[in-house]
């Protein structure tokens, strides 16, 4: 089974006013998804879900994701990928159906860090920059998921491709 990370694109600070969770893209943030949809796009094992915080920036981010794939790809919002701990995110995992082979999770850091490195079982990233996209080998089901039974195949950012 393939399991994507991906960080939101870079977000804005310029409105003090808005919440963190309110937070859109900023220029750079949609300048760089263009590249990054069009990087994923050649990749093989795609994923067939997307679950996506659902905070501005990662909504933002999961809809250039998704034009990326199969128009039919379902793209799932989930509140428990907003400031997730790695807890929420192998219960997340753990629900995803056994059908599914390939998913994609867009969330924040340091999350998407944490679960990379908990997954492979050491610390293989320091973080995972805005924008970057991970691709793991998983090698249990989705319910059976845990520290350690992953590897790492992809890591690309903005800035490597």
């Amino acid at each position: 089974m393939k399991l994507w990370v991906i960080r939101h694109a870079k977000s804005s600070w310029a409105d003090q006013n808005q919440t963190d969770f309110e937070r859109p893209l900023n220029e750079r943030g949609l300048r760089d998804a263009p590249r990054m949809q069009a990087w994923l796009a050649k990749q093989s094992h795609l994923p067939q879900w997307i679950v996506s915080s659902d905070a501005l920036r990662t909504r933002q981010t999961s809809i250039f994701i998704h034009a990326a794939l199969v128009p039919t790809t379902p793209l799932l919002f989930d509140n428990r990928l907003y400031l997730p701990t790695l807890h929420d995110m192998f219960d997340l995992l753990a629900e995803t159906p056994a059908e599914i082979t390939s998913l994609a999770l867009i969330s924040h850091n340091p999350a998407s860090t944490h679960i990379i490195n908990s997954l492979v079982g050491s610390a293989v990233i320091n973080n995972l920059p805005t924008f970057g996209i991970a691709r793991l080998t998983i090698k249990n089901s989705w319910d059976q998921i845990s520290e350690g039974t992953g590897t790492l195949d992809v890591l690309v950012s903005p800035k490597t491709i």
